[in-house]
């Protein structure tokens, strides 16, 4: 397999418009880069599953960090995306499971592009369905 390397760069585009939310993104991009790098330099199979087991823990704490502030903003959808989350999550561990029968580093390869993909997938088009709602100045709570 030689996959071909294509590292992601930020854009304002990408910006959901609150700042510690767009530094995880920003962050998860560059260890999806540095993933990508190792990918397509043949590291071995213990290095790719390190940077898988990485994405993998950092998406599950930018997820976390991302229900709460849904939920303290009030955002409408809220537990609709926290499900996605679960679903995503249980997912890239059934993907990170089924890659240690794997035997050879292209099976580790083609399961790191996989939440490669699927996590930018849900980066770029579930968190941008709240894009506009978080740009709202937040609800005054009436006390």
């Amino acid at each position: 397999m030689n996959p071909s390397h294509s590292t992601i760069r930020w854009t304002d585009s990408m910006s959901i418009g609150i700042p510690d939310v767009d530094e995880e993104h920003r962050r998860f991009i560059s260890r999806v880069n540095e993933l990508d790098a190792a990918i397509a330099a043949r590291k071995d199979r213990r290095e790719i599953e390190r940077l898988i087991q990485d994405i993998i823990h950092e998406a599950r704490s930018h997820f976390d960090d991302e229900e709460r502030l849904l939920a303290e903003r009030g955002y409408p959808d809220a537990r609709l995306h926290s499900a996605q989350h679960a679903r995503l999550n249980s997912l890239l561990w059934d993907v990170l499971r089924m890659s240690y029968a794997a035997e050879s580093g292209d099976d580790w390869a083609k399961k790191g592009l996989l939440i490669k993909q699927m996590l930018l997938d849900h980066f770029q088009l579930d968190d941008n369905s709240y894009r506009h709602f978080l740009r709202q100045p937040p609800a005054m709570v009436a006390r």
